[in-house]
Order: structure tokens, then sequence, then C-alpha cells
């Protein structure tokens, strides 16, 4: 295995009933290893140099995978519950609001264009948590289950999660992905709720909410290098 490979690998030791050594290649190419809380180093790091050959064609495509570099101008799209819409750059106004969506496009006034992209993430952070609290609420009753509060980050590498307390989290950019595979995300998070692990009895959870599960999880793998600014 190469250097980095064995160098450049974040632990974490899992204190649930985990039985497995997991990996995943994050998009900057970290290595996540997960594993028994009292697994040997040397155990994992054999696992490690075992799996090379995944380890370096995963980071291959992840680096293919470049996220995409909006630019602020005319012309330009942007996604919003998985279609793109045009952006125009449009004369100052008294409006309030410097970016707005009208349903076929977003219009940002010509003065704001610096700060565009800070613009952009704004409303992308208010159009989440509109509207993931919306489908919180219908996949919660359908699961029965409560989750105890909703909030919008900005993670890069995670979706969503759901905390020992049973608090949802949901990355801003997942408002950009199309309604069918949010709400997959809104269903795994959930879950957690009744199953923290990723056991069998979780993915069944899923799947009588998600039945598409596996391919809106493939989707995202595919696209996430697009939900971006």
């Amino acid at each position: 295995m190469d250097a980095r490979s064995l160098s450049d690998y974040t632990l974490v030791r899992s204190a649930r009933r985990r039985k497995t050594i997991s990996l995943q290649v994050l998009p900057d190419g970290t290595v996540l290893v997960q594993a028994p809380r009292h697994t040997p180093k040397r155990e994992i790091e054999a696992f490690l140099l075992k799996k090379q050959p995944w380890i370096t064609r995963k980071r291959r495509e992840q680096a293919a995978r470049k996220p995409h570099d909006r630019r602020i101008a005319a012309g330009e799209t942007f996604p919003y519950l998985g279609v793109s819409y045009p952006l125009e750059i449009v004369p100052s106004s008294d409006r309030k609001e410097p970016l707005v969506f009208t349903g076929t496009k977003f219009m940002l006034h010509e003065t704001a264009v610096r700060g565009g992209k800070a613009q952009f993430i704004r409303w992308y952070r208010r159009q989440a948590m509109s509207y993931l609290a919306g489908r919180v609420a219908v996949f919660s009753v359908r699961l029965g289950v409560l989750p105890r509060g909703i909030r919008i980050g900005q993670a890069r590498h995670r979706w969503g999660s759901c905390s020992p307390m049973n608090r949802l989290s949901f990355t801003w950019r997942l408002i950009m992905a199309p309604q069918d595979v949010i709400d997959y995300v809104v269903v795994h998070e959930l879950a957690h709720i009744r199953e923290k692990s990723h056991a069998p009895a979780f993915w069944a959870l899923v799947a009588g909410a998600s039945p598409r599960h596996r391919e809106h999880r493939r989707w995202l793998k595919d696209h996430d290098h697009l939900l971006s600014l």
C-alpha cells in the first residue's frame, strides 16, 4: 500500500456492537475506517493493506469527481430539487432580497454578484429548512418516530445525521437533489431513531418507507460533485 494510505486515514472506534471493519474513501481521498472498539491497530492496517486496490480505485474515482465550481454569472445554472435553473443578473431595485427564485430562473441583483455564493447558500439553507421540516413530519408519522429537532448545517461529506439524542442534521446541499433522493436521506436518518446501527433491521425500516433506497444512495454517490457551489 502507498504511504499515504497507511498514514492518512481517520479511525472511528465504535462503542456499539460493530463486529467488522468498514472503509469509506472521502471526496478528499482520506480513508475513513470504522472498527470495533478493541480491534488491534495491526489488524486494522493489515485490512487496509488487503484493500489497497479498492482504495486506489476509489481515490481515482473521487479525483475524477471534482466539485462543480459554479460561476456567479448570467447563464450559469443552479440546481434546486433536482432541476437546474439559469441565473439572470438584473439591475438593483428596491426589493429587500437580492436573490429571487421565480420558479423558472434565479434573479440576482448586479450589486450582489461579488457576494453571490453567500446569497445562494443563504437561500438554499432557508429552502432546506422549510422543505425538510415538511418531509420529516411526513415520514416521522410513517415510521412512528419523533425527532427532537432539525438543524441545517454545511457538512461537506455527510448528507445527514441523527444524534444520540435523536436530533437530525442535514446539509443545505441536499436541497439541490431530486425530491425522491431527499426523501431517502430523511428516511435514513429517521430510521436511526429506532435502529442506531446499519444492521439488517435498520435497512428493513428504510426499505419500508423508501423501496428504491439503493438507487437513491447510488445517485448521491454519482452526483455528489455536482451538488455544490
